[in-house]
Protein backbone atom coordinates (compact mmCIF):
# COMPACT_ATOMS: atom_id res chain seq x y z
CA UNK A 1 0.00 0.00 0.00
CA UNK A 2 1.25 3.31 -0.67
CA UNK A 3 0.49 6.33 1.38
CA UNK A 4 1.37 10.01 -0.14
CA UNK A 5 1.88 12.38 2.33
CA UNK A 6 3.08 16.21 2.43
CA UNK A 7 3.98 18.41 5.26
CA UNK A 8 2.94 22.16 5.74
CA UNK A 9 5.99 23.61 7.30
CA UNK A 10 5.52 25.03 10.51
CA UNK A 11 5.77 29.21 10.58
CA UNK A 12 4.49 31.88 12.73
CA UNK A 13 1.60 32.31 10.01
CA UNK A 14 0.81 27.77 9.93
CA UNK A 15 1.13 25.59 12.03
CA UNK A 16 2.68 22.04 11.30
CA UNK A 17 -0.14 20.35 9.39
CA UNK A 18 0.59 16.73 7.11
CA UNK A 19 -1.77 15.84 4.20
CA UNK A 20 -2.40 11.86 3.52
CA UNK A 21 -3.67 9.96 1.00
CA UNK A 22 -4.06 6.14 1.14
CA UNK A 23 -5.34 4.07 -1.40
CA UNK A 24 -8.19 1.91 -0.52
CA UNK A 25 -8.92 -1.68 -1.56
CA UNK A 26 -7.77 -2.28 -5.07
CA UNK A 27 -9.77 -3.27 -7.91
CA UNK A 28 -7.57 -5.31 -11.02
CA UNK A 29 -4.71 -3.12 -9.35
CA UNK A 30 -5.99 -0.20 -9.24
CA UNK A 31 -7.78 1.61 -5.93
CA UNK A 32 -11.53 1.65 -5.68
CA UNK A 33 -11.25 4.42 -3.23
CA UNK A 34 -8.94 6.61 -1.19
CA UNK A 35 -9.30 8.36 1.97
CA UNK A 36 -7.21 11.54 2.63
CA UNK A 37 -6.31 12.70 6.41
CA UNK A 38 -4.86 16.05 7.35
CA UNK A 39 -3.01 15.35 10.59
CA UNK A 40 -2.19 18.18 13.61
CA UNK A 41 1.75 17.43 13.24
CA UNK A 42 2.30 20.46 15.58
CA UNK A 43 2.40 21.05 19.38
CA UNK A 44 -0.94 22.86 19.87
CA UNK A 45 -4.05 22.86 19.21
CA UNK A 46 -5.27 24.09 15.61
CA UNK A 47 -8.79 24.42 14.80
CA UNK A 48 -9.63 23.22 11.26
CA UNK A 49 -12.74 23.67 8.88
CA UNK A 50 -13.44 20.23 7.17
CA UNK A 51 -12.27 20.83 3.82
CA UNK A 52 -14.76 20.33 0.63
CA UNK A 53 -13.87 17.99 -1.32
CA UNK A 54 -13.26 18.61 -5.48
CA UNK A 55 -14.98 21.93 -5.06
CA UNK A 56 -13.74 25.39 -4.56
CA UNK A 57 -14.69 26.25 -1.12
CA UNK A 58 -12.90 30.15 0.64
CA UNK A 59 -14.89 29.78 3.62
CA UNK A 60 -13.74 25.83 4.28
CA UNK A 61 -11.04 25.18 2.53
CA UNK A 62 -10.30 22.38 -0.29
CA UNK A 63 -9.08 18.91 -0.71
CA UNK A 64 -8.37 18.17 -4.82
CA UNK A 65 -8.02 14.48 -5.64
CA UNK A 66 -6.76 14.22 -9.29
CA UNK A 67 -6.65 11.27 -11.79
CA UNK A 68 -4.22 11.24 -14.84
CA UNK A 69 -5.36 8.09 -16.94
CA UNK A 70 -3.41 6.70 -19.28
CA UNK A 71 -4.49 3.65 -21.71
CA UNK A 72 -1.91 1.37 -22.97
CA UNK A 73 -0.34 3.01 -26.38
CA UNK A 74 -1.91 6.31 -25.61
CA UNK A 75 -1.04 9.98 -24.71
CA UNK A 76 -1.90 10.20 -20.86
CA UNK A 77 -5.91 11.60 -20.45
CA UNK A 78 -6.43 13.62 -17.35
CA UNK A 79 -9.20 12.59 -15.19
CA UNK A 80 -11.99 14.20 -15.54
CA UNK A 81 -11.40 17.32 -14.07
CA UNK A 82 -15.21 17.72 -12.06
CA UNK A 83 -15.92 20.38 -9.25
CA UNK A 84 -17.70 23.39 -8.27
CA UNK A 85 -17.15 26.55 -6.45
CA UNK A 86 -19.31 27.06 -3.09
CA UNK A 87 -20.30 30.67 -2.40
CA UNK A 88 -21.17 32.45 0.56
CA UNK A 89 -22.54 35.89 2.10
CA UNK A 90 -20.02 36.68 4.67
CA UNK A 91 -22.62 37.39 7.61
CA UNK A 92 -20.41 36.68 10.44
CA UNK A 93 -16.76 37.24 11.16
CA UNK A 94 -13.71 35.49 10.77
CA UNK A 95 -13.55 34.69 14.22
CA UNK A 96 -16.93 33.80 14.46
CA UNK A 97 -16.14 31.79 11.77
CA UNK A 98 -13.11 29.99 13.09
CA UNK A 99 -14.17 29.41 16.74
CA UNK A 100 -16.93 27.32 14.96
CA UNK A 101 -14.26 24.85 13.54
CA UNK A 102 -13.55 21.95 14.77
CA UNK A 103 -10.17 21.86 17.11
CA UNK A 104 -7.24 19.74 16.51
CA UNK A 105 -5.43 18.36 19.45
CA UNK A 106 -1.57 17.61 18.50
CA UNK A 107 -1.75 13.85 17.07
CA UNK A 108 -5.29 14.32 15.90
CA UNK A 109 -6.48 14.42 12.34
CA UNK A 110 -9.79 14.65 9.97
CA UNK A 111 -9.92 12.08 7.43
CA UNK A 112 -12.54 11.08 4.48
CA UNK A 113 -12.85 8.09 2.27
CA UNK A 114 -13.37 9.29 -1.19
CA UNK A 115 -15.26 6.18 -3.66
CA UNK A 116 -14.09 6.50 -7.22
CA UNK A 117 -17.74 7.78 -8.23
CA UNK A 118 -16.87 10.72 -6.26
CA UNK A 119 -13.53 10.77 -7.45
CA UNK A 120 -15.08 9.99 -11.44
CA UNK A 121 -12.65 7.93 -12.50
CA UNK A 122 -13.46 4.42 -13.72
CA UNK A 123 -10.96 1.77 -12.17
CA UNK A 124 -11.95 -0.85 -14.57
CA UNK A 125 -9.87 0.53 -17.39
CA UNK A 126 -6.64 -0.74 -18.50
CA UNK A 127 -4.13 1.28 -18.29
CA UNK A 128 -1.92 3.33 -15.62
CA UNK A 129 -3.49 5.49 -13.37
CA UNK A 130 -0.94 8.46 -11.57
CA UNK A 131 -3.32 10.01 -8.39
CA UNK A 132 -2.48 13.13 -5.95
CA UNK A 133 -3.87 15.29 -3.60
CA UNK A 134 -3.88 18.85 -3.01
CA UNK A 135 -4.86 20.83 0.46
CA UNK A 136 -6.21 24.70 -0.09
CA UNK A 137 -6.87 26.53 3.21
CA UNK A 138 -9.49 28.57 3.89
CA UNK A 139 -8.89 32.21 2.75
CA UNK A 140 -8.34 34.30 5.26
CA UNK A 141 -7.51 38.10 4.13
CA UNK A 142 -4.71 39.89 6.01
CA UNK A 143 -7.15 41.11 8.69
CA UNK A 144 -8.45 38.45 9.57
CA UNK A 145 -5.68 36.45 10.08
CA UNK A 146 -4.42 38.95 12.39
CA UNK A 147 -7.82 39.02 14.39
CA UNK A 148 -7.08 35.40 14.54
CA UNK A 149 -3.84 35.23 15.77
CA UNK A 150 -4.50 38.09 18.50
CA UNK A 151 -7.24 35.74 19.55
CA UNK A 152 -4.66 32.99 20.12
CA UNK A 153 -6.16 30.61 17.29
CA UNK A 154 -4.46 29.03 15.43
CA UNK A 155 -5.51 27.87 11.89
CA UNK A 156 -4.22 26.22 8.36
CA UNK A 157 -3.09 28.78 6.43
CA UNK A 158 -0.43 26.91 4.04
CA UNK A 159 -1.39 24.65 0.85
CA UNK A 160 -0.03 21.42 1.21
CA UNK A 161 0.51 18.69 -1.62
CA UNK A 162 1.06 15.08 -1.74
CA UNK A 163 3.53 13.25 -4.05
CA UNK A 164 2.27 11.61 -7.46
CA UNK A 165 1.75 7.90 -6.92
CA UNK A 166 0.78 5.32 -9.89
CA UNK A 167 -1.19 2.59 -10.35
CA UNK A 168 -1.36 0.10 -13.09
CA UNK A 169 -4.80 -1.94 -13.96
CA UNK A 170 -3.72 -5.87 -13.85
CA UNK A 171 -5.64 -7.83 -16.64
Amino acid sequence: MAVCMAAAAQTSASPALQLKLEPGPEVRGVPASFVYTIVNASDHDVRLPKPVVNCGDVFFGEVWVHVKFKPPGHAVVQGPEHGCSNDYVATTTALKRAESWPVLHPGESISQTLPQAQLHYDAGKTGSYEVWAEYRPPYLSPQEQRALRKAGIDFPAAEMRTPHVSYRSKP
